[in-house]
């Protein structure tokens, strides 16, 4: 794969600078729409919060009012206004789905925030994919099937 060189400086200051979170490019590159996009980079900003705050090992979460994705996403507020079903399939629930499609790293769902019979917001959860890791004690058979496990994921 090639980079165009100010890219590849830029990654070199990303990391060092480390502030920034760390995204699979492979992943970046296979989604398709902007809104999966955007889920999985705020997705990825929330990985440090793994195992903490109440968080299970190999999880995070994360809220989003309905205001804040419609401002993130850049949605006319008064769109979907009397449509939240809509709202919920073609901005949350679809691009989730095509996530959870090519991300490899982790897989995300979402629960409605619902006040007064009003859905307010969403609670995005990321439960990590677990990958079997080849131990210099596996028998090479295993070592060998670990391997190919890793190929299909």
């Amino acid at each position: 794969m090639d980079f165009n060189q100010q890219i590849g400086f830029a990654i070199l200051e990303w990391k060092e600078i480390k502030q920034f979170s760390a995204m699979n490019i492979k992943t970046i590159g296979e989604i398709q729409s902007f809104y999966a996009l955007r889920y999985f980079e705020i997705a990825c900003s929330w990985y440090n919060t793994k195992g903490r705050y109440g968080n299970k090992k190999d999880q995070w979460k994360f809220t989003l009012s309905v205001d804040e994705i419609k401002t993130m996403f850049k949605i006319d507020k008064d769109a979907y206004k009397d449509r939240m079903n809509n709202f919920i399939t073609k901005v949350v629930k679809n691009p989730l789905e095509e996530l959870n499609s090519v991300n490899k790293d982790f897989q995300m769902s979402f629960a409605k925030i619902v006040e007064n019979h009003k859905t307010v917001g969403f609670e995005f959860t990321c439960d990590q994919i677990s990958v079997l890791k080849i131990e210099s004690t596996d028998s090479e058979e295993l070592k060998e099937e670990k391997k190919q496990l890793h190929q299909l994921v």
